[in-house]
């Protein structure tokens, strides 16, 4: 029998065994064997760490642990969320909004950075949203008013001076300020509306004579009486 060297002293079903031909020293084998352990522990270690499975049966106990190791937070209250700071002028941002982000996600078992790209992604679609009906808004008003100008071509200043001259008598400065503000007074609906009264209001008789002509009137109480007999209710 050949000289095997240190496998000579193995049985006979090992020493021919190729877990142990490819070594000339006992000595190789063993630091093979130790490096090979010592990976082993190691990856068992990695192992112990990991993020735990959720089986069939998983409890709400099971569950927890299992979203806390992907990076839930404790609670829903310790989400801590950027706010957009580039939402269009004019687009409220809601509070009860975010609230509910945050339940849902705790919910859902998302984490933190999780949390913050869904919300975020929410966002931007939300003010994309409400940018382009913004847009679309203001493109039809800005049509709208150009065609009332065209409509009434030279005549257009008078046609705004019976405009204000309703808004005011029957809104005030206060109510004045609020179509201005909001871009209600460009509003071509609303416009026409308010053309159409002030129209009515220089047809009819008015009691101090600015807005139209006929004989002033008082009331028992010593007040102007405004009388409108083009209007079906009056």
């Amino acid at each position: 029998m050949e000289n095997d060297g240190w496998r000579a002293q193995l049985s006979e079903d090992l020493r021919d065994n190729e877990a142990f031909t490819g070594f000339e020293k006992i000595g190789d084998f063993a630091n093979d064997y130790l490096t090979t352990k010592g990976s082993a522990t190691e990856l068992q270690g990695k192992l112990d760490n990991s993020i735990p499975k959720l089986g069939e049966n998983a409890t709400d106990e099971d569950r927890a642990a299992f979203f806390t190791a992907l990076g839930r937070p404790e609670t829903e209250d310790k989400y801590e969320l950027t706010k957009p700071t580039d939402m269009p002028e004019g687009m409220p941002y809601s509070e009860d909004v975010e609230k509910g982000f945050k339940t849902a996600a705790h919910a859902l078992g998302l984490s933190q950075t999780q949390m913050q790209g869904l919300f975020g992604w929410y966002m931007e679609g939300t003010a994309g949203a409400f940018k382009a009906d913004a847009e679309a808004r203001q493109t039809a008003s800005d049509a709208g008013m150009e065609a009332i100008k065209k409509e009434h071509g030279d005549l257009y200043p008078e046609y705004v001076k019976t405009v204000d001259r309703a808004v005011q008598m029957f809104g005030g400065d206060e109510f004045k300020k609020f179509m201005d503000d909001s871009g209600m007074g460009n509003n071509p609906a609303i416009v026409k509306t308010f053309y159409n009264i002030g129209k009515a209001m220089s047809e009819d008789t008015f009691v101090d004579g600015k807005f139209g002509g006929g004989d002033r009137k008082v009331g028992t109480d010593g007040k102007a009486v405004l009388e409108f007999p083009n209007s079906p209710n009056m």
